[in-house]
């Protein structure tokens, strides 16, 4: 039996219930590093301080209770005074009249460690969380705070936007009424007074006309661009091709050049704000007539994803093509070719207002396309 007993990969041991050793194996005796030639008497010698304690107060006294004992965890003491945790798993039998302990200790070492580690990871997961406790504190102090911040500048733009608003909408009246006033004066000068003012005189009050009426166009252009930012846009299904070629018989109508083609293709319905759209396509219309010779052709379709408007006029040079975007920015005097320079401004600001972009592109004497898309 004892050659059966050392071929265990387990301690085992025979004691009395006073804790005298009548028998250990020699894995119990590997375990705390004893050599077969000095095994040692009593259980106690063999367990740790608080192993003999609990043994004495608890272990012992189950025996006695209830015969038997399993999963006791407890450290042994190694000739070294080394601990070595175990798990005991004992049973009191009796033989030849004496009661008897056999148990058997299984070692720990890795349960033991993988429970630091456990305990270790546990304390580290506490700590992470602690600490993202507090950041989330911090976070959400700090969101507040972003979201208190844009609030306030939300209320001061709001009132920015109405101040400029009233401050366009004062130019526009307080300018426009004398301009009128100058206007109709110096056209009655003209009409009816024409006999006693000189040659040079009537010359005067003719570009005083002209500059006059210009400057209210400027103001008016300045008030639809300002205007623009303030309007909603609302997006239903839109027939760009007819509102097109609605323009183009308005167009025809008010007297613009007579002698240029006009091809409007069809193109899929748009998502879009239709009078908005309106204001984008007579600009793209009216920008590509002013620049068409006689005979010349102006088409409106889509290529892709892009609306257009392509006309056979005299282009411009790509360096300019985002110039030409920019509110009252204009590349040709308007002795050569009238405008206010605010048309394609309030294009590209409609556009981009529906989450789209307009470009240009052309080459000078060769036409242009104005394209579009819509978000």
């Amino acid at each position: 039996m004892s050659g059966l007993l050392d071929s265990l990969p387990c301690g085992v041991a025979t004691f009395l219930l006073n804790g005298t050793l009548l028998d250990t194996n020699e894995a119990l005796r590997d375990l705390v590093k004893i050599p077969a030639d000095a095994s040692p008497s009593n259980l106690s010698e063999i367990l740790s301080l608080p192993a003999r304690i609990f043994c004495q107060t608890h272990v012992f006294p189950l025996l006695q209770a209830q015969g038997a004992v399993e999963e006791i965890y407890l450290d042994l003491r190694s000739a070294e005074s080394e601990n070595v945790p175990v798990m005991m798993n004992a049973r009191l039998v009796e033989e030849g009249g004496q009661k008897l302990v056999r148990a058997v200790f299984l070692a720990m070492r890795r349960r033991s460690l993988y429970e630091d580690e456990i305990l270790r990871a546990r304390r580290d997961a506490q700590s992470a969380q602690e600490r993202l406790q507090i950041h989330t504190a911090e976070l959400e102090a700090l969101r507040q705070e972003l979201e208190t911040r844009v609030e306030l500048r939300t209320q001061e733009l709001s009132q920015a936007n109405e101040e400029l608003r009233g401050f366009v909408y004062s130019i526009v009246h307080d300018l426009g009424a004398p301009l009128r006033a100058i206007d109709s004066t110096s056209s009655i000068l003209l009409t009816e007074d024409s006999e006693g003012l000189s040659e040079d005189q009537c010359f005067l009050l003719e570009r005083q006309i002209v500059n006059v009426r210009k400057l209210h166009a400027l103001i008016e252009g300045l008030l639809s661009y300002a205007r623009l930012s303030q309007n909603a846009i609302v997006r239903t299904p839109v027939d760009l091709s007819r509102i097109a070629s609605d323009l183009v018989r308005t167009l025809r109508q008010g007297g613009h050049n007579p002698d240029v083609w006009f091809d409007v293709e069809e193109t899929p319905t748009a998502l879009a704000d239709a009078d908005a759209m309106r204001v984008v396509i007579v600009n793209l219309l009216d920008n590509a007539v002013k620049y068409s010779p006689n005979g010349g052709r102006v088409t409106f379709g889509r290529k892709d994803d892009a609306f257009y408007v392509r006309d056979e006029g005299i282009g411009f040079d790509m360096q300019y093509a985002e110039k030409i975007f920019r509110p009252f920015e204009r590349l040709h005097r308007d002795e050569e070719f009238k405008g206010t320079g605010i048309g394609l401004a309030n294009v590209r600001r409609i556009v981009e207002r529906h989450g789209g972009r307009v470009w240009a592109e052309s080459q000078r004497g060769a036409g242009a396309t104005f394209y579009f898309t819509l978000g």
